[in-house]
């Protein structure tokens, strides 16, 4: 497994609409300067952040995107999930992809072995919010 440039940016966004507090609204030109992000890779991370119910948008001259949610609400795993969707830590533990080992047997032991270490690791993302990583930055 491997946090993308994206899932970090769209970290570093959270972090940032959290920290300006629940009222305030920031534009896609100001998310960019100040994360130096790219301003189109921005726009798309937004558009996922949107999509996955994680920030709001609001329209017109005095718009922006905010946060919808208590950053208590809202998880690392569930940036990460809304960006690269989910966390796989080998191609077969993704359902509908076959172990090639598993022919001659109900089950493949290196696949129960990642598929604990997978759930352990989707467990500690969950347990990361927003709210923990907004005050560990003041």
């Amino acid at each position: 497994m491997k946090i993308t440039q994206e899932c970090d940016y769209a970290m570093r966004i959270m972090l940032l609409l959290f920290a300006n507090g629940p009222t305030a609204k920031e534009d896609a030109k100001a998310i960019a300067s100040t994360q130096k992000i790219p301003f189109r890779f921005t726009v798309k991370i937004l558009r996922k952040l949107l999509q996955a119910g994680l920030i709001r948008s609001y329209k017109g001259a005095f718009g922006g995107y905010g946060i919808l949610q208590q950053p208590g609400e809202i998880t690392m795993l569930e940036v990460i999930e809304a960006i690269d969707g989910p966390i796989l830590i080998n191609r077969c533990m993704f359902s509908g992809t076959p172990c090639t080992r598993i022919e001659n047997k109900d089950y493949c032991p290196i696949h129960l072995e990642l598929e604990k270490l997978q759930e352990h690791i989707r467990h500690e993302l969950s347990k990361i919010s927003f709210e923990k990583l907004t005050k560990s930055e003041q």
